[in-house]
């Protein structure tokens, strides 16, 4: 049965994984084109404020099959892929056949892990490694001494995969404390050797990620909203995303109501059954908990200093709750347990399909804004961003762009000495396409609008497209 989920998580992962590419994953594409592998490996990461590992995976990568949206996110695909083939490993030295399958199978449809599945971003990397790591170390306490060295080389890939990430180490420290403290010499041996190999980085590169990530955050405080803060919404929204995937409703009543229902559902397939059989439960499935509860309460207390509860950083605990969601299901009387079942399938399948078929909820459309406003350019036009460079993104999927321009000086701009002199920036030029992507971030006051409006712009039209949001078409009267 594995292979069939297997089949099924590959092909569900296939679907439009060429949607064009986004901010964040054109920004490690064009620097993995441009950079040699040491440049791209051991400096570029230093603005990226992550572990190296993924991008040592996406260089090699790219040199073999190229550059297209579909080569670029093939790897997090495959280690998606694997994730899933860990957690009904996993399930089946904790629990059985059944219940592995079952898990394994509400993760392969899992609309969260799915959309991670398909960026080209170390979020999918991260998961592998934890399950990896856990499975492991499950393996080690059932008796199997040759699963140390594997658990050593396998928190080795955690350190390597994402920050967010090493709050499975808590976890995995109280799951030997209550199950076999006999080895936790051996456990903190293990650990501390498997840091040992990530040193070099630790002192040498991380200060500096630091301490960029330091001046960014006092720079650009926007951007504290979406790396996740210490508040119920942030908290909420893991569950929600977890059960929906990227889909929402613009309606909030409606969006409540179909949460509510899936909750209702999850609790009374999950929860109920968990509780049911809590006596039968046996101090070795503690890990699970532990996988999920420690790292959420640890993110949400560290983000009152450090932003970082957002729910995508937070992927690498789902192969911990869909093994216990199909244990709880498992343990549901037979009448209940399969409509149970089809049911949680069901909805998987349909978030997945609404993904799949509505811009709205897919990658920002660069290639389509692109494409857009290049066919619309000419010698008296030209492209503004209201930012001090110009994004990746559009230089990624432009034919030319030397006409494009940052309309900013510095960011985020707090006046209009901050925008850059459009007399000379746009001297000769009559109409001018004004990306607003990422405004409220980078320009918050509107200081280039207005610049623009005074060098006598009018604003004439306004084009929308999914993500990259608002396209102002300005002429000069």
């Amino acid at each position: 049965m594995i292979w069939w989920i297997l089949i099924l998580a590959f092909l569900l992962r296939l679907v439009t994984l060429d949607q064009s590419l986004w901010l964040d994953e054109a920004i490690n594409v064009l620097a993995a084109k441009n950079l040699s592998w040491f440049d791209f490996v051991a400096r570029y990461p230093i603005g990226d404020f992550h572990p190296p590992g993924y991008f040592a995976l996406l260089w090699p990568f790219t040199r073999i099959f190229g550059f297209s949206e579909i080569a670029v996110r093939m790897p997090s695909l495959l280690l998606g892929v694997g994730t899933v083939y860990l957690t009904y490993l996993l399930g089946k030295k904790l629990f059985d056949k059944k219940i592995a399958g079952l898990a394994a199978l509400f993760l392969a449809v899992g609309p969260l892990h799915v959309f991670y599945s398909q960026e080209a971003r170390m979020y999918s990397l991260a998961a592998f490694s934890v399950a990896l790591s856990s499975y492991f170390l499950v393996k080690w306490v059932k008796g199997e001494p040759w699963a140390r060295w594997a658990y050593l080389i396998s928190a080795v890939l955690v350190f390597y995969s994402d920050y967010v990430a090493y709050l499975i180490f808590p976890a995995h420290l109280l799951y030997i404390l209550f199950i076999e403290r006999k080895i936790m010499k051996e456990f903190i041996l293990s650990w501390v050797s498997a840091f040992i190999f990530f040193l070099p980085w630790a002192v040498t590169t991380f200060p500096q990620q630091f301490l960029e990530g330091q001046k960014a955050s006092l720079a650009l405080p926007g951007w504290k909203q979406v790396a996740g803060g210490a508040n119920f919404r942030d908290l909420s929204l893991v569950w929600v995303k977890t059960l929906v995937g990227r889909v929402s409703f613009e309606d909030k009543r409606i969006y409540a109501g179909v949460v509510g229902a899936l909750s209702l559902l999850w609790g009374v397939g999950g929860v109920r059954g968990i509780l049911g059989s809590w006596g039968k439960l046996g101090k070795e499935y503690l890990l699970l908990f532990f996988w999920v509860g420690v790292p959420l309460t640890m993110a949400f207390l560290i983000s009152f200093f450090i932003p970082m509860l957002s729910y995508f950083r937070m992927v690498f605990i789902l192969p911990a709750f869909y093994l216990l969601a199909a244990f709880g299901f498992s343990r549901l009387p037979k009448h209940i347990f399969r409509p149970s079942v089809l049911l949680a399938v069901f909805f998987s399948l349909t978030f997945l399909g609404i993904y799949y078929t509505n811009p709205k909820f897919q990658r920002e459309d660069w290639r389509g804004a692109v494409a857009f406003v290049e066919s619309k350019l000419d010698d008296n036009s030209t492209v503004l961003f209201e930012s001090n460079s110009k994004f990746s993104p559009y230089v990624f999927y432009s034919n030319d762009s030397s006409n494009v321009l940052a309309g900013l000086a510095k960011i985020p701009a707090g006046s209009n000495k901050d925008v850059q002199n459009l007399n000379v920036l746009l001297q000769g030029k009559h109409e001018v396409y004004l990306f607003e992507y990422l405004v409220d971030i980078t320009d918050p006051g509107r200081f280039l609008e207005k610049e623009l409006e005074s060098n006598g712009f009018s604003k004439s039209q306004v084009y929308d497209f999914a993500g990259v949001g608002f396209i102002n078409f300005y002429r000069r009267l």
